[in-house]
Parts: structure tokens; C-alpha cells; sequence
């Protein structure tokens, strides 16, 4: 697969819109999210400079499961609380 410039750039906006809502949300993140969050994130840059599309894409869809899994126990904490 060779490098799409929209593919990319729209990934790119819907992991966005996800680590964006985690913040939005005030949600309390562990050191190891976090920790996480910042290897896929370089994982993600180094792709972007060789135009590894493949790359690219599997960091961003693991940046993107780690913020719905924190979305996620959100929820069922605030659903807890209830």
C-alpha cells in the first residue's frame, strides 16, 4: 500500500476528535496511558517521515483503541457512581 495524503489526514482527524474528547472529559489518565500514548505517538511520526502507510495506520488505530478504552471506563465509572 502506498502513502494516501487523505487516508492519513483522515485518521488523523478522527484520533484527534477521540484523544480530544479524553481531554474534554477531564478524564483522570494513568502514567501508563499516558506512557503508551507517547511510544505510539513516535511510532506514528517515524511512519509519517518514511510514508509508511501501514505504520501509520496501526499506530494510529492503537492511539485510537487506547482512547476509547479510556472513554470507555469513564463511563462505566460514572455509571457506577450512579
Amino acid at each position: 500500500m502506498g502513502w494516501d495524503e487523505s487516508h492519513a489526514r483522515r485518521l488523523t482527524r478522527t484520533v484527534d476528535r477521540l484523544l480530544h474528547r479524553v481531554e474534554l472529559n477531564g478524564l483522570r489518565t494513568s502514567d501508563e496511558f499516558l506512557a503508551r500514548m507517547e511510544i505510539l505517538r513516535a511510532e506514528k511520526r517515524a511512519a509519517f517521515e518514511s510514508r509508511n502507510m501501514e505504520r501509520y495506520e496501526a499506530a494510529l488505530n492503537a492511539i485510537a483503541a487506547g482512547a476509547r478504552r479510556c472513554l470507555t471506563e469513564a463511563k462505566k465509572n460514572r455509571n457506577a457512581k450512579r
